[in-house]
């Protein structure tokens, strides 16, 4: 996000991202309160909904914090949250299953979208052959990539709790400049921001498309 302010217009993209990351939690709030279209009054989908909510709802809470000049990058701020609870009792356990459960999070993302669970909200018929191959396609790379992404933070936040290392824990610029540092880093990640971008384009579909 910090990025994106010193270029051109990056003021402007920010605010649309604020706006539309609080959009998206509203909406998937909504869900949790009310039932996921589909899914009846099932718990599970509005548990997810409810978590998809909070975290969309923290990137805008983000997002106005660096509008208005927050100098405090998200891997730092979690180091420093990481840091104050370790040294509580049971802190270091709390940390690591806390971890866990963001890689765990992380795989099933993956996985729904190598089964191509996703494409339940697109009803057969209600699209052309041709849209609906581009959903599928965008659809599995764009789901794995995000979901891919999220189990490397989980990753990084249970190694931070192994080795009592706040430092070792981060956000997703922590993540990806770990990547980043790998020998085959310029590799890995070209195609994470190439299926990331897959996700974008996803999300854009199923705007337009997905039954709500």
């Amino acid at each position: 996000m910090k990025q994106l302010l010193a270029h051109p217009y990056g003021k402007v993209l920010l605010v649309a991202m604020i706006v539309g990351f609080a959009g998206y939690a509203l909406w998937r709030l909504s869900e949790a309160a009310f039932g996921v279209t589909g899914e009846g009054d099932k718990a599970g989908p509005r548990i997810q909904s409810l978590v998809r909510g909070v975290v969309y709802g923290a990137l805008a809470i983000t997002g106005l914090g660096v509008l208005h000049g927050s100098t405090t990058s998200q891997s730092g701020q979690q180091q420093d949250i990481t840091a104050r609870v370790m040294h509580h009792t049971g802190g270091r356990w709390l940390v690591g299953t806390v971890g866990i459960v963001i890689a765990i999070v992380g795989l099933v993302l993956a996985w729904e979208g190598l089964r191509r669970s996703f494409m339940k909200y697109f009803p057969a018929g209600a699209l052309s052959p041709g849209v609906r191959k581009l959903v599928t396609v965008f659809g599995v790379v764009g789901n794995v990539a995000r979901g891919l992404v999220f189990a490397v933070v989980g990753v990084l936040v249970v190694v931070a709790a192994i080795r009592f290392e706040p430092s070792k824990a981060g956000g997703l610029d922590a993540a990806l400049k770990t990547l980043r540092d790998r020998n085959d880093g310029a590799v890995i990640l070209t195609a994470i921001a190439v299926g990331l971008m897959a996700f974008g384009v996803y999300g854009l579909l199923e705007a337009k498309y997905r039954r709500v």
